[in-house]
């Protein structure tokens, strides 16, 4: 039986290959020396699009240093878009912050 982060790591991997299967879709991928839960990547003609996915599940909402720490990850790899998915939710000053980021967040259970 697997841990219920990694079910819900391979579940974010598998919703994005269903609704996007041109897509690569990467899971558990080392990119520059940083681990990313889920990786997309899709090309529209001469453009690459990046997404990278973190995802948590722990008891505690996700805090604004765990937010900060995914920004430098998604910054230092050029991701174009970064997505946090939680089971149990954000803190407010991480939401605040992921917001100024442009991050998209999620809440799974």
């Amino acid at each position: 039986m697997i841990s219920n982060d990694i079910f819900i790591e391979l579940l974010t991997a598998g919703l994005n290959r269903r609704t996007m299967p041109e897509a690569d879709v990467e899971w558990d991928v080392t990119v520059d020396g940083r681990q990313f839960d889920v990786l997309v990547t899709h090309k529209f003609g001469m453009h690459k699009v990046i997404i990278a996915f973190e995802v948590k599940d722990k008891k505690r909402a996700v805090s604004v240093d765990q937010i900060d720490a995914f920004v430098t990850k998604v910054t230092d790899i050029g991701a174009n878009k970064a997505v946090f998915v939680s089971t149990s939710g954000f803190q407010s000053g991480a939401i605040k912050t992921a917001k100024r980021h442009h991050m998209d967040l999620a809440t799974s259970s």
